[in-house]
């Protein structure tokens, strides 16, 4: 049984026109067996590989991050809930990278493990031998490393280091907003106010409106006790995203959690 080529146990989209050895294809499949098996038998599925494959790095990785997944990890979230479990997943992933060195998305995801349980000097040291490569900073889906790495260095408090991290990333990257969105959070933690609305007033003339740099502008209002400006904010928003009422309607009580504030 060979892992990501069994297509009677789990397919993923565009499956065919991958390779097994594509670190894509690879997440594609975990996504894929999770959704068809759930988070625990995806792990159980994946013991059984390793089974017989016991040296492969691709099935020690995914079991790694199969078990954090189980432990709470989120691609989105700096949360894992369960640390033996998370501890367990970091094991088999750091197996896969001593089999694999040379693999840059596999020390990606484990500095940012390390960060969301709070190693975060290991994390640092990791992240930042990763830089000396400067493709990693503007490749596709390794980029957004940098913002782990930030993080990272604000929980050591080296605010004006994360700031000057991600400085340098825009500039590589022409101001993607993830990255800018990053931006504005590390000059919030900097506490350099004048600072982000300028990168903002800039940021807005040279790409325009986007959803996720300008919710974080409205989260820095709220952070910095400029309440008023806050719901502007907030109002500004939800007339750009009528069409969605979901996040219209989140926008609209975030507008009106203010009232309290400003009383």
């Amino acid at each position: 049984m060979g892992i990501l080529s069994n297509k009677n146990e789990v397919s993923s989209e565009n499956s065919s026109s991958k390779e097994p050895h594509d670190f894509d294809y690879q997440l594609n499949f975990l996504s894929a067996l999770v959704k068809k098996k759930g988070k625990v038998g995806a792990v159980r599925y994946l013991e059984k590989l390793l089974i017989d494959k016991p040296t492969d790095p691709r099935v020690l990785y995914q079991l790694g991050v199969a078990k954090l997944i189980v432990a709470g990890r989120k691609p989105d979230s700096e949360e894992i809930y369960r640390t033996r479990g998370a501890e367990d997943g970091l094991t088999f992933i750091k197996k896969a990278i001593n089999l694999e060195p040379d693999n840059v998305n596999y020390k990606i995801t484990y500095a940012s493990s390390l960060v969301a349980l709070n190693q975060n000097e290991e994390a640092v040291t990791i992240f930042q031998e990763l830089f000396k490569d400067q493709k990693v900073l503007i490749t596709q889906g390794q980029k957004y490393s940098i913002i782990e790495y930030a993080k990272a260095l604000q929980k050591l408090g080296e605010y004006k280091k994360a700031v000057t991290s991600l400085q340098n990333s825009l500039i590589l990257n022409d101001y993607e907003s993830k990255i800018s969105s990053a931006y504005i959070k590390s000059l919030e933690h900097l506490g350099e106010l004048s600072e982000l609305l300028k990168f903002y007033g800039f940021y807005e003339k040279r790409k325009g409106y986007d959803r996720e740099v300008k919710y974080s502008l409205c989260n820095a209002y709220e952070s910095f006790y400029e309440y008023k400006s806050a719901q502007n904010c907030f109002r500004e928003m939800m007339e750009f995203e009528r069409a969605d009422k979901v996040f219209t309607t989140h926008l609209s009580q975030r507008f009106l959690a203010l009232d309290n504030s400003i009383e």
